[in-house]
């Protein structure tokens, strides 16, 4: 490894924000220190009340404190400790998502029998369909279903393109890293590289609540 100093990486950062502030940056980028700072603030400013606020107020469904004088908010909610439960309505995330930008397969598919299957292709699967982080589920869910269906004849079984962060639609249940993937030259099929039986049932996959349970 080359050596680095830490100073003038700090000095070049420096440069790439007052640049991106020059250019009217939408969003700037920040150190890092500050970028947690400012989420400590707005979490603090999201629960506490200041002094000077109206006892009139009208009250909501957040417990609220005050915050102390001259303490800065975000210094009032280190070290305490939730007096209650903090649920959610809906569980998050709310349907399976992709961990890696690659393929969904079904898990069952064994790819050590494709040459059973009526075809002595080096392709794995049939690309069936691309899903994209921020794709509606359902819209998905119907579109790769009528590609299957228009593809049902044929021998290989089928795979869809996934974001990170996409949904991976039922009833396809892994994902296969962009990088363990070798795509045909006419972007109809693909080759999974790994070797069989290492793609288990959920690879790659956040669950259904997994971060946050209803």
């Amino acid at each position: 490894f080359l050596p680095v100093d830490r100073r003038e990486l700090r000095e070049a950062a420096k440069r790439t924000m007052m640049a991106a502030a020059a250019a009217d940056a939408v969003h700037p980028m920040v150190p890092v220190p500050d970028a947690l700072l400012t989420v400590l603030r707005e979490t603090a400013r999201s629960i506490l009340v200041e002094e000077e606020e109206s006892s009139s107020s009208p009250k909501t469904a957040t417990l609220r404190l005050h915050s102390e004088d001259g303490t800065p908010q975000y210094q009032c909610i280190m070290g305490r400790i939730l007096a209650e439960d903090v649920t959610v309505n809906d569980p998050y995330p709310p349907f399976d998502a992709s961990i890696m930008d690659g393929y969904c397969v079904q898990s069952c598919d064994d790819l050590s029998t494709r040459s059973s299957k009526g075809t002595d292709s080096e392709w794995t699967h049939q690309i069936v369909g691309q899903i994209y982080a921020g794709d509606d589920v359902d819209e998905s869910s119907t579109s790769l279903s009528s590609s299957k269906e228009e593809n049902k004849q044929g021998a290989l079984p089928s795979a869809a393109y996934v974001t990170t962060g996409a949904v991976v639609p039922s009833p396809y249940d892994a994902v296969v890293p962009i990088e363990d993937i070798t795509v045909s030259p006419d972007g109809k099929y693909l080759r999974v590289k790994s070797e069989p039986g290492s793609t288990s049932s959920g690879k790659w996959i956040r669950k259904v609540g997994c971060d946050m349970a209803a």
